[in-house]
């Protein structure tokens, strides 16, 4: 019930699929991968790619996603000398994302329990008034709570606001 109005806005955001995959693909790189290095941390605008729920449902690969980039910054690159510098920043967030998939499967437990040894000792708090309040985005904190209700409202968060509200639940609650 909590979900529901969430739930029928992501209608209005999202297209599930090979095709709303490659659309979104297109529409970045097309409109925002020329600026991508420049704007990639700023969180005021939509400088992501927002592939990720097509990547990770296998709507679209990884290295079809490379070779989309690639033909983009070969054409580019006769106009723009900066679009190699951008194609690149991509390719890194690129390969983070590839990395994290590579620890979270070779690495399960990490899902459980800190892979550093060292950092299992830390007590944790487990107070669900203080979950409930990061999860609903009213924590009192602005750029915690505008993130958390973007991805409530959108299904999206831009991913500088994803480490933010991460480590502010890790850290502080």
């Amino acid at each position: 019930r909590q979900e529901a109005a969430s739930n029928a806005q992501l209608e209005v955001h999202w297209s599930p699929g090979r095709a709303g995959g490659m659309k979104m693909l297109r529409s970045f790189v097309d409109d925002k991968l020329g600026a991508f290095s420049h704007d990639k941390a700023k969180a005021d605008r939509k400088s992501t790619s927002r592939i990720s729920p097509y990547l990770h449902y296998g709507e679209i690969g990884i290295r079809e996603v490379l070779d989309v980039v690639e033909t983009w910054e070969a054409s580019a690159s006769k106009s723009k000398k900066s679009s190699h510098t951008h194609a690149m920043a991509f390719r890194k967030q690129l390969g983070y994302r590839e990395y994290a998939r590579y620890l979270s499967f070779h690495y399960p437990f990490t899902h459980e329990r800190a892979m550093l040894e060292h950092l299992r000792a830390i007590p944790w708090r487990y107070d669900q008034r203080l979950f409930k309040a990061w999860r609903t985005g009213n924590t009192g904190y602005p750029i915690v709570d505008a993130a958390m209700r973007e991805i409530w409202s959108t299904g999206w968060m831009h991913n500088r606001c994803r480490v933010v509200c991460a480590s502010f639940l890790v850290k502080y609650l």
